[in-house]
């Protein structure tokens, strides 16, 4: 399951800013539960309409998602990812996150199943068939029609088959994003909300704010992307009083700032893992395995030039309850984009290269080419 939610995560969020500006119509919130703290919308196929023919990236990204988990990418139309409340409220549960994927034509489900190299068996829940995973640490999953995919733990899982479409209170907030938005968002402040605040908290190096008193004051949002605009990036918070929504604007507009201000602090910890790396691989050290660090060092750093785009063009302001923030980018950030897709292209090439130790090294030059070597990290 971890390895189904890297694959898709990382494709949805680094390869849909590349997608075409349409509209997205209605949203599919029928397998959103109404427990969700937070709620993940891509749509994919826009990726099919976007990419110019014969892309080597695409088709290698396709190439790993079919072969690692069992996934067309060019049948896929959304993925929804949510994280829901567990046994505990007070606790993240990763038991609660629940992925769906609606395809544009129907899939082979005999062959799904068998792809994901687990064992099923056959249950019934409130009348409707679903695959019951027979270890209790892999997800099941269940086919509502052949053309949608909803995988949980089985106690999850039940809960989303009982859902009817616009059950969910995230569901009509799903429903304000803007049409047409490549990647939509919302969540609802819960205990879970809460703790995942906290542990963000600790996690950060320097704490320049307090996550849970500033936006622990939202009791929901939403949050859409839309590349090609000149806005392509924006964040409603809904909170509790007109003064709250004033400190969450006022926050976020220096935690933006501060941001901007560590980008550099970044950079030199890319660069020093960088020297670290070159003073570990020695003469017996695997080649594939440098060329992977590379990727992963190279892409950080895309990733750092992304941030700094986008934190230096954010802004924030309140009206009454509503707090809302802004990135504002002439042009959009596609072009940062398109750098990302090659490094991720390049990754699952070398994911397969690493799975198949007995490539010739000219193999292994070939798939790592459009990877910037590590002296140009800046």
């Amino acid at each position: 399951m971890r390895a189904l939610i890297f694959t898709i995560s990382l494709v949805a969020v680094c390869l849909l800013p590349k997608l075409s500006f349409s509209q997205m119509g209605k949203v599919d919130t029928r397998y959103v539960s109404e427990s969700s703290f937070l709620v993940l919308q891509f749509d994919i196929q826009k990726l099919v309409s976007y990419e110019r023919m014969g892309s080597k990236d695409v088709e290698d990204i396709a190439k790993g998602l079919k072969k690692q988990a069992g996934i067309d990418l060019m049948n896929l139309k959304t993925v929804t990812l949510q994280f829901g409340e567990g046994a505990d409220p007070a606790q993240f549960d990763e038991d609660s996150f629940a992925l769906v994927m609606n395809f544009s034509k129907a899939i082979d489900q005999a062959a799904f199943l068998k792809k994901q190299g687990l064992e099923f068996e056959d249950a019934t829940f409130e009348g409707k068939k679903f695959h019951q995973s027979s270890s209790n640490y892999q997800p099941s999953i269940f086919f509502p029609d052949g053309k949608t995919v909803v995988m949980a733990k089985t106690p999850t899982l039940n809960s989303l088959m009982k859902e009817k479409e616009g059950d969910s209170p995230v569901s009509a907030l799903l429903n304000s994003a803007t049409p047409g938005s490549e990647i939509i968002g919302a969540f609802q402040n819960t205990k879970a909300f809460a703790t995942i605040l906290a542990e963000i908290q600790q996690e950060m190096t320097v704490t320049p704010i307090n996550l849970e008193k500033v936006y622990g004051e939202a009791d929901s949002g939403f949050f859409q992307t839309q590349v090609k605009s000149s806005t392509p990036m924006f964040i409603q918070l809904n909170c509790k009083s007109e003064a709250a929504a004033k400190k969450v604007a006022s926050k976020t507009e220096f935690l933006a700032e501060f941001g901007k201000a560590s980008i550099p602090l970044g950079r030199d910890a890319l660069k020093m893992q960088a020297n670290q790396m070159n003073d570990l691989a020695g003469p017996n050290f695997p080649p594939e395995f440098k060329k992977a660090m590379v990727v992963r060092l190279e892409l950080y750093n895309k990733a750092l030039d992304l941030g700094d785009q986008i934190l230096g063009a954010t802004s924030a302001s309140s009206n009454g309850k509503t707090a809302r923030v802004k990135v504002k980018l002439m042009g959009g950030v596609r072009h940062v984009t398109t750098m990302l897709t090659k490094a991720i292209a390049s990754q699952f090439r070398l994911f397969e290269e690493m799975r198949s130790p007995h490539l010739e090294d000219s193999a292994l030059e070939d798939s790592a080419k459009d990877v910037e070597p590590i002296e140009k990290i800046k």
